[in-house]
């Protein structure tokens, strides 16, 4: 498992991560999970959400790689007041099984990379999120399904990841 501190540094580099290629191979807008290899760091396997709304998606993953992915997430410049938001909930299960949750609240600088065709340059953000982890999947299919929601207001992501282990 991780810690919190381990959790908030995840969370940032999820975002760096997420935010690092252009707009049409970017993992968050993936209609099928044809980018999830894209920029894959060495040490974890990032999943994204989407911008709103579902997800089906297909994806190879390495096997005993860990997975860290946001069941909510939500950044906004430094100069903004704090980015946090209560009301938001979110879950997340592996093959039917429950998974751990954190409340990530990363309250220092995080900085986001130039990226040609993107519609944000860069800037430093802070974020706030509902997070989840597993240490690495064994050989093989798994069904991983994440969803997350605020009320009021009604926005919500839900995204199940056919995820092939080998």
């Amino acid at each position: 498992m991780i810690d919190d501190n381990q959790a908030r540094a995840l969370a940032a580099r999820w975002l760096q991560w997420a935010h690092s290629m252009p707009s049409e191979s970017s993992p968050i807008s993936d209609p099928d999970g044809g980018h999830a290899a894209v920029n894959q760091p060495d040490d974890v396997w990032f999943l994204a959400g989407t911008s709103g709304g579902s997800a089906d998606r297909r994806a190879a993953v390495p096997v005993d790689r860990p997975l860290f992915f946001p069941l909510f997430n939500m950044w906004g410049r430094v100069e903004a007041a704090d980015v946090v938001c209560p009301e938001a909930t979110g879950e997340a299960q592996l093959n039917g099984e429950k998974l751990p949750t954190w409340t990530v609240h990363n309250t220092e600088q995080i900085k986001i990379p130039v990226v040609a065709g993107k519609r944000f340059p860069r800037v430093k953000v802070r974020m706030w999120g509902l997070w989840s982890y597993h240490p690495g999947l064994a050989a093989g299919g798994h069904l991983l399904e994440f969803q997350g929601a605020v009320r009021p207001g009604g926005f919500w992501v839900a995204v199940r990841y056919n995820l092939i282990a080998g």
